[in-house]
């Protein structure tokens, strides 16, 4: 035991040796022991069948791809034993996998290695997924196989990209509008050189364009396209005049004439022209189709509305475009009367007004005829932009005299040259908006389906709203106040009507508070009242009208506002 026993005898060493044996022995481990303890270490290292284990690890044995006990890969799963799990996660060195089964599918690890995978990310990067549901996705780009197309998701913006080379340009993107730093919305951007179509697929395969901004479409010269047949349900416009089933506005009259002339028009031959180059101008025509009515005008009458050419004979023309019935039966004028009875123009039949209104209802219900020569309807000819064209084709379509009429092209002609350039006037008296910017107008004035009803109805003035469902309503010219209250027609709730030097009456109806008084004589921009929404409506707005009768007795008493007012 050594030499140096610290003064002890070899007898007392020998003695502490055998007593330390003998402890070791009667401490040592049985062969069931040992056992359970390496179970327990397969249970740890394995999970399954652990309490509350959900992790498995698998050697190549169990995942049946070697002979080898080393770990081969790592399950996890959503239960503590594979028969009570229905979702797991396998990562071995080809990646991770996403696997789905019925709860008690799947019994064995085999059947957990062995089953199809949802989703994988392997090795390489490559991730694929049949559904990713997503939080937050920030700066994504998605590109085409070919890498010529890409899809890219940024700052709010989803951007239809085509790749040029090292080049990236924007074809079409959807982006949010802010207006003065607020979010005010959607908009759809087209970029010029790349067209936007919304398509229907032929049985072919084809794609067939339904709507389309065109490639030529720029801020500038804005184009869209529409194709097939197109319906609209309600109200529809062009350049602010509502078109109904016979392509005209209100009678087929347009938005009608303010009465007011520019400086420079000063003759009263010219204030005739004037007057049906602004009522053609308010409904829709473009200005060369209206300097087409021009020169028509005058080979005819002159643009005299009381041009009569037999002397109240039967069988002669009468007004600005010679009315005349073909059968003789009767005088232009009392042919002309009677048609408007039909058109429902109920203004006085001698006035420019009048006939225009007729002209407008008459040309699309029989007496416009497309010929070979100039195919056009009357619609499209409202928009032709060439003079000559559209002269001639009114002088064919229209007029269908014995012999032509190339002179009238001249004087349309003249015409388009002296009234080009000149600005329309906004209206008399000096009127002004009655509720502050921005302003929308919910209906227009004409015939509509009623919101209220269903049914048909002449709609006698604007419906306006500015975002302010109590926004003040002011005074829209200087006048007197002859109605303030609620005791006029159930219709129009809390009203209040204002008398103006000029002879027009302007009415505000729906009102939540009235701030005037019957006999008050109130100032253009004064608050009269607050938008409201008493009476039957839909929700708060003004019901703004104008009109030349206090108590009107027909609708065409009734005038658009924006003939006085420019909205």
């Amino acid at each position: 035991l050594g030499d140096n026993l610290s003064g002890n005898s070899i007898n007392r060493q020998l003695s502490q040796v055998q007593s330390n044996i003998s402890d070791l022995d009667s401490n040592k481990m049985t062969w069931y022991d040992s056992t359970e303890i390496g179970k327990y270490q397969d249970d740890i290292m394995h999970g399954a069948g652990a309490n509350g284990g959900s992790i498995y690890m698998v050697n190549g044995i169990e995942a049946g791809v070697s002979q080898s006990r080393e770990t081969y890969e790592q399950v996890f799963m959503d239960g503590p034993k594979i028969q009570d799990s229905q979702y797991f996660m396998i990562q071995n060195n080809a990646g991770i996998s996403f696997k789905q089964c019925k709860k008690g599918q799947w019994t064995t690890i085999q059947d957990v290695h062995n089953g199809k995978s949802n989703t994988a990310w392997t090795l390489d990067g490559t991730f694929n997924a049949n559904f990713i549901n997503a939080g937050v996705l920030q700066g994504v780009k998605i590109r085409s196989v070919d890498n010529d197309f890409i899809i890219e998701l940024d700052q709010g913006k989803i951007r239809f990209i085509k790749k040029d080379g090292s080049s990236e340009k924007e074809m079409f993107a959807f982006a949010p509008t802010y207006v003065g730093g607020q979010l005010q919305g959607i908009n759809a951007i087209q970029n010029q050189g790349y067209s936007f179509a919304l398509s229907s697929k032929g049985n072919n395969g084809a794609l067939l364009n339904v709507l389309e901004i065109p490639k030529d479409s720029t801020a500038e010269n804005r184009k869209l396209n529409l194709y097939g047949e197109v319906k609209v349900d309600g109200n529809f416009y062009v350049n602010g005049v509502k078109i109904d089933t016979n392509g005209g506005g209100n009678s087929g009259g347009g938005s009608g004439w303010n009465g007011q002339y520019p400086p420079e028009v000063t003759s009263d031959r010219d204030k005739r022209y004037w007057q049906i180059w602004a009522l053609a101008i308010g409904a829709g025509f473009s200005k060369q189709a209206a300097a087409a009515l021009l020169g028509n005008a005058q080979g005819e009458s002159d643009a005299n509305p009381t041009a009569d050419e037999g002397g109240g004979r039967p069988g002669f023309g009468y007004g600005v475009w010679q009315w005349t019935d073909s059968s003789g039966a009767s005088s232009g004028r009392v042919y002309m009367i009677n048609l408007m009875t039909r058109a429902g123009v109920t203004d006085n039949p001698d006035t420019i007004t009048a006939q225009f209104k007729l002209l407008m209802w008459h040309s699309p219900n029989g007496q416009w005829i497309a010929t070979s020569s100039y195919p056009y309807s009357w619609t499209q000819f409202m928009t032709l932009t060439n003079i000559n064209t559209a002269t001639q084709a009114f002088v064919a379509n229209f007029e269908r005299p014995l012999n032509g009429h190339p002179e009238r092209s001249t004087w349309a002609q003249e015409w388009y040259n002296k009234f080009v350039n000149l600005e329309i006037p906004s209206g008399s008296g000096g009127y002004i908006a009655p509720i502050s910017s921005p302003i929308t107008v919910t209906s227009e004035m004409g015939w509509r389906t009623s919101p209220i009803t269903g049914a048909q109805e002449f709609h006698n003035a604007m419906d306006l709203v500015n975002g302010n469902p109590t926004t003040p309503i002011l005074a829209s010219g200087d006048g007197q106040v002859v109605q303030a209250g609620s005791n006029y027609y159930d219709w129009y709730g809390n009203y209040t009507v204002i008398k103006h030097a000029d002879g027009l009456y302007t009415g505000y109806a729906h009102q939540s508070r009235i701030d005037v008084s019957v006999g008050q004589n109130v100032k253009k921009g004064q608050q009269i009242g607050l938008m409201g929404a008493t009476g039957p409506v839909t929700g708060p707005h003004l019901h703004f009208q104008f009109m030349d009768q206090y108590w009107p007795s027909s609708s065409a008493h009734f005038k658009n506002p924006r003939d006085y007012i420019k909205f």
